[in-house]
């Protein structure tokens, strides 16, 4: 998808992200990280897996609308659980793909 923007819109990236300094740079911890979040989750794309949700949803009440159905809004999703440690959760989450992979 393409967005169009008004000229006046349009601004020059030097100004809004500055150059990149030493204090800056991932430490080998952080790319170790990375690589091992990157590999843990390289696998084979199985499109089947996934599932257009917002799509069905969309055709249900369609399909209800023009059956003279009285729609009915959907209750709020459940406020989602605040995550604490994220670093912690990362590695957990390593760790499983480690495991998974292995087994």
């Amino acid at each position: 998808m393409h967005t169009l923007r008004w000229s006046d819109e349009v601004r020059d990236p030097a100004d809004v992200v500055s150059e990149p300094d030493a204090a800056s740079e991932p430490s080998e911890d952080e790319l170790q990280a990375a690589t091992a979040v990157i590999t843990a989750m390289q696998g084979q794309w199985r499109p089947d897996d996934y599932e257009d949700a917002y799509t069905a949803r969309v055709e249900r009440l369609l399909e209800e609308k023009t059956q003279g159905r009285q729609l009915e809004p959907e209750t709020a999703p459940p406020e989602p659980t605040p995550v604490t440690d994220l670093e912690t959760v990362l590695r957990e989450s390593l760790a499983s793909a480690k495991t998974r992979r292995s087994g």
